[in-house]
Protein backbone atom coordinates (compact mmCIF):
# COMPACT_ATOMS: atom_id res chain seq x y z
CA UNK A 1 0.00 0.00 0.00
CA UNK A 2 1.14 3.48 -0.80
CA UNK A 3 1.43 6.21 1.63
CA UNK A 4 -1.20 7.58 -0.41
CA UNK A 5 -3.65 4.98 -0.67
CA UNK A 6 -3.30 4.61 3.11
CA UNK A 7 -4.35 7.99 4.13
CA UNK A 8 -7.18 7.73 2.19
CA UNK A 9 -8.28 4.43 3.57
CA UNK A 10 -7.85 5.89 6.53
CA UNK A 11 -10.09 9.08 6.44
CA UNK A 12 -12.62 7.22 4.01
CA UNK A 13 -12.51 4.36 7.26
CA UNK A 14 -12.29 7.92 9.43
CA UNK A 15 -14.08 5.58 13.21
CA UNK A 16 -14.37 2.94 11.44
CA UNK A 17 -13.26 0.53 14.29
CA UNK A 18 -13.74 -2.82 12.86
CA UNK A 19 -12.17 -4.67 10.09
CA UNK A 20 -8.28 -4.87 9.81
CA UNK A 21 -5.84 -2.67 8.61
CA UNK A 22 -2.78 -4.12 6.80
CA UNK A 23 0.96 -2.75 8.38
CA UNK A 24 1.42 -0.62 5.77
CA UNK A 25 -0.89 1.35 6.61
CA UNK A 26 -0.77 1.85 9.54
CA UNK A 27 2.64 2.89 9.25
CA UNK A 28 2.21 5.17 6.80
CA UNK A 29 -0.53 7.10 8.74
CA UNK A 30 1.79 7.08 11.53
CA UNK A 31 3.84 8.75 9.31
CA UNK A 32 1.10 10.66 7.94
CA UNK A 33 0.27 12.46 11.13
CA UNK A 34 3.49 12.51 12.49
CA UNK A 35 4.31 15.18 9.56
CA UNK A 36 1.21 17.03 9.97
CA UNK A 37 1.51 17.65 13.56
CA UNK A 38 5.30 18.52 13.56
CA UNK A 39 5.20 21.89 12.28
CA UNK A 40 2.24 22.66 14.51
CA UNK A 41 4.24 21.49 17.59
CA UNK A 42 7.04 23.97 16.04
CA UNK A 43 4.90 26.64 15.93
CA UNK A 44 3.36 25.94 19.64
CA UNK A 45 7.37 25.48 20.90
CA UNK A 46 8.33 29.48 19.07
CA UNK A 47 5.13 30.72 20.77
CA UNK A 48 5.26 29.42 23.75
CA UNK A 49 9.52 30.64 23.74
CA UNK A 50 8.07 34.04 22.42
CA UNK A 51 5.96 34.51 25.50
CA UNK A 52 7.85 32.92 28.29
CA UNK A 53 11.40 34.00 27.40
CA UNK A 54 10.63 37.89 27.90
CA UNK A 55 9.33 37.04 31.21
CA UNK A 56 12.24 34.52 32.18
CA UNK A 57 14.69 37.85 31.71
CA UNK A 58 12.92 39.73 34.34
CA UNK A 59 14.27 37.74 37.04
CA UNK A 60 15.66 38.93 40.13
CA UNK A 61 19.14 38.28 41.25
CA UNK A 62 17.33 36.59 44.01
CA UNK A 63 15.28 34.17 41.56
CA UNK A 64 12.12 36.48 41.92
CA UNK A 65 9.79 38.17 39.21
CA UNK A 66 9.12 41.93 39.71
CA UNK A 67 5.46 42.76 40.61
CA UNK A 68 3.76 42.90 37.10
CA UNK A 69 5.99 40.88 35.22
CA UNK A 70 3.17 38.37 33.69
CA UNK A 71 1.55 41.12 32.34
CA UNK A 72 4.08 41.88 29.83
CA UNK A 73 3.36 38.24 28.17
CA UNK A 74 1.98 37.78 24.86
CA UNK A 75 -0.84 35.73 26.17
CA UNK A 76 -2.80 35.89 22.46
CA UNK A 77 -0.25 34.00 20.72
CA UNK A 78 0.01 31.14 23.51
CA UNK A 79 -3.29 30.75 23.23
CA UNK A 80 -3.33 30.69 18.93
CA UNK A 81 -1.07 28.34 19.31
CA UNK A 82 -2.45 25.61 21.65
CA UNK A 83 -5.57 26.41 19.52
CA UNK A 84 -4.28 25.21 16.62
CA UNK A 85 -1.99 21.93 17.86
CA UNK A 86 -5.19 21.14 20.34
CA UNK A 87 -7.62 21.00 17.01
CA UNK A 88 -5.38 19.44 15.00
CA UNK A 89 -4.59 16.84 17.65
CA UNK A 90 -8.40 15.84 17.81
CA UNK A 91 -8.80 16.21 14.09
CA UNK A 92 -6.42 12.71 13.83
CA UNK A 93 -6.91 11.44 17.38
CA UNK A 94 -10.21 9.28 15.74
CA UNK A 95 -8.64 8.10 12.87
CA UNK A 96 -5.42 6.90 14.37
CA UNK A 97 -7.09 4.96 17.24
CA UNK A 98 -9.30 3.49 14.56
CA UNK A 99 -6.49 2.46 12.29
CA UNK A 100 -4.77 1.13 15.65
CA UNK A 101 -7.97 -1.27 16.13
CA UNK A 102 -7.84 -2.64 12.48
CA UNK A 103 -4.07 -2.79 13.04
CA UNK A 104 -4.66 -5.43 16.38
CA UNK A 105 -7.50 -7.19 14.51
CA UNK A 106 -5.20 -8.16 11.41
CA UNK A 107 -2.73 -9.55 13.72
CA UNK A 108 -5.51 -11.60 15.59
CA UNK A 109 -5.79 -9.45 18.83
CA UNK A 110 -8.34 -7.45 20.27
CA UNK A 111 -8.55 -4.04 20.15
CA UNK A 112 -9.28 -4.04 24.43
CA UNK A 113 -4.70 -3.44 23.76
CA UNK A 114 -5.72 0.30 23.55
CA UNK A 115 -6.92 0.57 26.90
CA UNK A 116 -2.98 0.37 27.71
CA UNK A 117 -2.85 4.15 26.64
CA UNK A 118 -4.77 5.00 29.78
CA UNK A 119 -1.74 3.73 31.92
CA UNK A 120 0.90 5.04 29.68
CA UNK A 121 1.51 1.74 28.06
CA UNK A 122 1.33 2.56 24.56
CA UNK A 123 4.76 1.39 23.42
CA UNK A 124 2.69 -2.37 24.28
CA UNK A 125 0.80 -1.73 21.02
CA UNK A 126 3.51 0.20 19.16
CA UNK A 127 5.54 -2.80 19.48
CA UNK A 128 2.68 -5.33 18.16
CA UNK A 129 2.04 -2.99 15.36
CA UNK A 130 5.49 -4.39 13.75
CA UNK A 131 3.90 -8.31 13.85
CA UNK A 132 3.47 -9.34 10.73
CA UNK A 133 -0.56 -10.20 9.66
CA UNK A 134 -2.47 -13.17 10.57
CA UNK A 135 -2.85 -15.69 7.67
CA UNK A 136 -6.45 -16.34 6.12
CA UNK A 137 -9.57 -14.99 7.92
CA UNK A 138 -10.19 -14.35 11.26
CA UNK A 139 -13.38 -13.56 13.13
CA UNK A 140 -12.87 -10.07 12.05
CA UNK A 141 -12.51 -10.30 8.27
CA UNK A 142 -10.87 -11.63 5.23
CA UNK A 143 -6.91 -11.44 5.11
CA UNK A 144 -6.04 -8.20 3.27
CA UNK A 145 -2.55 -9.85 1.88
CA UNK A 146 -4.07 -13.28 0.84
CA UNK A 147 -3.49 -12.47 -3.03
CA UNK A 148 0.26 -11.46 -2.06
CA UNK A 149 1.15 -14.31 -0.08
CA UNK A 150 3.51 -16.86 -1.45
CA UNK A 151 3.22 -20.40 -0.51
CA UNK A 152 6.28 -21.63 1.64
CA UNK A 153 8.76 -23.94 -1.27
CA UNK A 154 7.33 -27.12 -1.46
CA UNK A 155 4.03 -26.42 -0.92
CA UNK A 156 1.17 -25.90 -2.97
CA UNK A 157 -1.00 -22.41 -3.17
CA UNK A 158 -4.42 -22.89 -1.28
CA UNK A 159 -7.09 -23.09 -3.41
CA UNK A 160 -9.31 -20.07 -3.63
CA UNK A 161 -11.73 -19.11 -0.75
CA UNK A 162 -9.56 -21.29 1.16
CA UNK A 163 -9.44 -20.60 5.00
CA UNK A 164 -6.65 -21.55 7.68
CA UNK A 165 -9.11 -21.05 10.76
CA UNK A 166 -9.78 -24.12 12.48
CA UNK A 167 -13.29 -24.88 13.32
CA UNK A 168 -15.28 -22.49 16.23
CA UNK A 169 -17.44 -24.83 17.80
CA UNK A 170 -18.08 -27.30 14.99
CA UNK A 171 -18.80 -24.50 12.37
CA UNK A 172 -17.08 -24.03 9.61
CA UNK A 173 -15.13 -20.61 9.38
CA UNK A 174 -16.60 -18.02 6.86
CA UNK A 175 -15.65 -18.49 3.14
CA UNK A 176 -13.67 -15.52 1.31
Amino acid sequence: MTFGAAIKSCFSQYATFSGRARRSEFWWFYLFTFLVQLPFSILFTVLYLATFLPVLEQVDADGSLPDGAWDDANWGLMVIGVALLVIVSLFLLLPSLAVTARRLHDMGQTAHWMWLYLVGLSIVTFVMAFFDSEHGANRWGPDPKAGERVPPPGYAAPPPGYTTLPPVDGNPPPQA
